[in-house]
């Protein structure tokens, strides 16, 4: 069984929950059809575990013909779209009862804040229109699972949860827990979606009320980090995914600023990394239990004061790791497999009955 992954934003967390996907269901051959982010960059051991990979062209139109070319020359059982732009590729390009589509949005276009309510409004339509050419929809949260849900068409959904990495990281990376300076990193691009102006703002706040921080921001650019360095935060500028891994590691909290979401896994990292999680309240998180959420800078005050105690945050970061228990490799092996077996299954027998 072949399943070929399309990506048009291949870098970050969308990277992240491919490779997962593909480590999870090893009895299947994987192929890639991608294009990098400009704002990321792809390792190359990010490409590795692919039968095949091949690169998009630029302009929209070109990559629908990749799509279609890919599909015809590699007949593979699934194709997998990962992405707002790849599910519209995939859907325009494949024919569902030929070749099975899953989807997984990994936050949908409509849930954006940086573009007005005209604009999510016709994403929202768009995503309704191209839902009736989707065999099923693989959400990476109960939330995307909700929305997913589009009236009518009603194709099956499945949570499928992203899961933490296997940190190649040993105790001794990791900060011990100690009382002293809190040291609070985020993590993201310069972008309004993961929103670093959040983060300085709750940085600024938290100082203001007399709590002792030291801040980073992990990721960004040049721009990002000349405002940052002014307020005393720190920006390494792009960094590998080992190196965000050891930021983390060598954190006490890990303030999750996004506006919008999926579902993000560097929650997931920093929780098996023992960086507590604070984290903006957005739809990503319904149904997700954790131990601290904020709905703005002020509230991060309270927050993070109430985790200053090295033992207030140790058991904090219990209370995240049992919220988030049902993010796991097992959990999301069985509902991948599981998934990936009913729309191969159902087209096949759909197919078939049409063909007698």
């Amino acid at each position: 069984m072949q399943v070929l992954h399309v990506s048009e934003s291949y870098a970050g967390g969308v990277a992240t929950a491919v490779l997962d996907y593909v480590n999870s269901t090893p009895e299947y051959e994987h192929s890639l059809l991608y294009a990098p982010r400009a704002d990321g960059e792809i390792a190359e051991s990010d490409l590795a575990p692919f039968k095949s990979v091949e690169r998009m062209p630029i302009a929209h139109w070109a990559r629908i013909q990749s799509v279609r070319r890919s599909v015809t020359e590699l007949r593979p059982d699934i194709v997998h779209a990962h992405s707002s732009f790849a599910g519209a590729y995939v859907r325009l390009a494949v024919n569902r009862k030929r070749t099975p589509i899953v989807y997984t949005p990994h936050a949908f276009a409509f849930e954006r804040l940086d573009v007005n309510r005209a604009i999510r409004g016709a994403f929202r339509a768009t995503e309704w229109m191209l839902s009736t050419n989707t065999t099923a929809y693989a959400a990476c949260s109960p939330s995307e699972a909700r929305l997913s849900d589009f009236p009518m068409t009603r194709r099956p959904v499945a949570m499928v949860p992203n899961v933490p990495p296997a940190v190649p990281l040993s105790a001794d990376d990791c900060r011990p827990t100690t009382d002293g300076p809190l040291r609070v990193v985020g993590v993201g691009r310069a972008s309004r979606q993961k929103d670093p102006g959040f983060f300085l703002r709750s940085i600024e706040e938290a100082r203001a009320a007399g709590l002792e921080v030291e801040a980073t921001w992990v990721g960004g650019d040049d721009a990002l980090k000349s405002v940052l360095e002014v307020h005393d935060i720190a920006c390494t500028g792009w960094v590998t995914r080992d190196q965000v891994y050891r930021a983390l590691a060598g954190a006490d909290i890990y303030l999750h600023t996004a506006a919008w979401d999926g579902f993000p896994v560097t929650v997931l990292e920093a929780v098996r990394l023992g960086a507590v999680p604070v984290v903006r309240r957005s739809r990503a998180f319904e149904g997700i239990d954790l131990p601290v959420y904020v709905n703005s800078p002020s509230d991060c005050i309270d927050g993070l004061a109430a985790l200053q105690a090295s033992g207030q945050r140790v058991k904090a970061l219990r209370a995240a790791e049992e919220g988030l228990s049902g993010f796991s490799r097992e959990h999301q092996r069985t509902r991948l497999l599981g998934l990936y077996e009913q729309v191969s299954r159902r087209e096949r027998v759909e197919w078939e009955s049409r063909a007698n």
